[in-house]
């Protein structure tokens, strides 16, 4: 292919409008490629600038218009709406939230064995409703605190867990020894 033979062709979506001067890439100071690069317009109307390689091999076929409409995404931003807290904005709540669901009720989880396998849930309260975990145990203190249940044995219940500092969980943590 010589310069300017790329300009007009479609790849999916994408359709290349200008050849740019290629650049140079360096692994570990061992290896050098020469990367193409090109100016591409999506059928949406948006312009991008992608390697060329990553659209002949079939990495990249849009602009990425299409994750906008997706079933999924929608989904999660009307649930986004209803507490303000969710895969956009990741508050430290949040992600105990659904760290602790996942560990408890997710067998795919690799600590569910020593949660869930154990027989630990949460109650039901919080596994329908962040807002209810949230309204129970309030912000966490600080960034040093994380959620900590006061008997190791009980599930995560409003009157079994607290924030507590990484030297309060070493206190009550239990055995590992039979």
């Amino acid at each position: 292919m010589t310069r300017g033979d790329l300009v007009g062709r479609r790849y999916g979506k994408l359709t290349i409008t200008a050849e740019l001067p290629a650049k140079i890439y360096v692994y570990k100071g061992v290896r050098t490629h020469w990367i193409k690069i090109v100016r591409v317009r999506c059928k949406c109307g948006n312009n991008k600038v992608l390697q060329l390689n990553s659209i002949i091999r079939g990495f990249c076929r849009a602009c990425g218009c299409g994750r906008k409409t997706n079933k999924f995404r929608r989904d999660v931003s009307r649930r986004r709406l209803s507490h303000g807290e969710s895969s956009w904005r990741l508050t430290p709540e949040y992600r105990c939230w659904v760290n602790i669901k996942s560990r408890c009720l997710n067998q795919s989880d690799r600590r569910y064995p020593s949660y869930g396998g154990r027989g630990i849930t949460m109650c039901r309260k919080w596994q329908r409703s962040y807002e209810a975990f949230l309204a129970d145990m309030g912000r966490r203190p600080s960034p040093q605190h994380s959620i900590d249940r006061i008997n190791n044995n009980g599930h995560y219940r409003p009157r079994n867990c607290r924030w507590a500092t990484k030297k309060q969980q070493a206190e009550n943590r239990r055995s590992k020894r039979a």
